[in-house]
């Protein structure tokens, strides 16, 4: 976990240069520059541009805030200008006097602007962000019932993404991790499914959330937002290659055998084990020697971009194309 302890290490690896105890990093592409003072805890994000509701992210009084200056480094190394970057945005939750602030939140201007007013922004991406021993548990609280994230979408229903992240230095090396939330509606499965729920017709969080889990599944992506091969205010990914393939630990492993475990044995499988064995060796024997194949188009339940019966053609398609 990233503390006060190792911040320095955490700027000297996210590539600030130290002036005495200001740790000093500029973003040529953006023309910005992001100042942290480790000696008085504080960190420059209204000095560089950045929008701050309350300064409470500001310092260094909780192991949170270094993974929000870490996420705010990886956003304006991507080419996210600081004017469309706000911390803390204030928000009233439901009916209660009790308020919500979001870490970061990602407006922009309508028709490829770069300027404008308040008014005219657009809300892209909500990220909620999470030390990384809490990231697990508020996933499963945002699987439950939506949580944190759902409430702020209720406040900006315009919203386009909404990301659970966290980060934290493993093996000498800054590693992200995140849950990406496509909220915008597949107008296309809509027209064709007319008793489905949408996020268009949702008043408030309570019904956001069922949207999401009755008609999209809890549909989510663990890529399309800091990898290579995506642009800033570009996010998503409609294709997966090969190349957004990354090695997993043994842990990892073990962690997603018991997952597809728990799915056999919720859906009566019997010997699920071997079941998924049989599965995951034909699909590898099928496809893994077709190295000319680099796309990966089927993702089973990817309804935020295809249907089911779109799936089902894409899968005749590609096998089509092996042969």
């Amino acid at each position: 976990m990233i503390t006060k302890s190792n911040i320095r290490t955490l700027l000297d690896l996210l590539g600030f240069f130290q002036d005495g105890n200001v740790y000093i990093k500029r973003y040529e592409d953006i023309g910005a520059t992001l100042k942290v003072d480790v000696a008085s805890e504080h960190i420059f994000y209204k000095e560089s541009g950045i929008t701050v509701g309350r300064e409470t992210t500001s310092n260094f009084s909780e192991p949170e805030n270094f993974v929000v200056l870490e996420c705010v480094d990886r956003l304006l190394s991507k080419g996210y200008r600081t004017e469309h970057i706000e911390l803390e945005p204030q928000w009233k939750l439901g009916h209660s006097s009790k308020s919500g602030y979001a870490d970061i939140w990602i407006r922009t201007f309508g028709d490829g602007r770069i300027i404008g007013t308040d008014e005219d922004k657009d809300s892209l991406l909500i990220i909620e962000c999470k030390k990384a021993d809490e990231f697990q548990g508020a996933w499963n609280d945002t699987l439950e019932d939506g949580a944190q994230l759902f409430s702020y979408f209720q406040q900006e229903k315009s919203t386009n993404f909404l990301c659970l992240y966290t980060s934290d230095i493993v093996e000498g090396k800054v590693v992200p991790d995140y849950y990406l939330l496509n909220v915008q509606d597949n107008k296309k499965m809509l027209e064709n499914e007319e008793d489905a729920l949408s996020y268009d017709k949702a008043s408030n969080n309570k019904q956001l959330y069922r949207v999401w889990h009755e008609t999209y599944h809890c549909d989510y992506a663990r890529i399309g937002l800091f990898e290579e091969t995506v642009q800033p205010y570009h996010i998503g990914k409609d294709k997966y290659t090969v190349a957004d393939l990354k090695a997993v630990s043994n842990e990892t492993i073990k962690k997603k055998y018991s997952e597809f475990s728990n799915i056999l044995r919720q859906h009566n499988v019997g010997a699920h084990e071997n079941a998924f064995d049989k599965l995951v060796n034909l699909f590898l024997a099928r496809w893994l020697p077709k190295k000319t194949i680099l796309t990966i188009s089927i993702f089973i339940g990817r309804v935020l971009h295809t249907t089911m019966i779109s799936n089902c053609k894409t899968a005749c398609n590609v096998f089509i194309e092996m042969e």
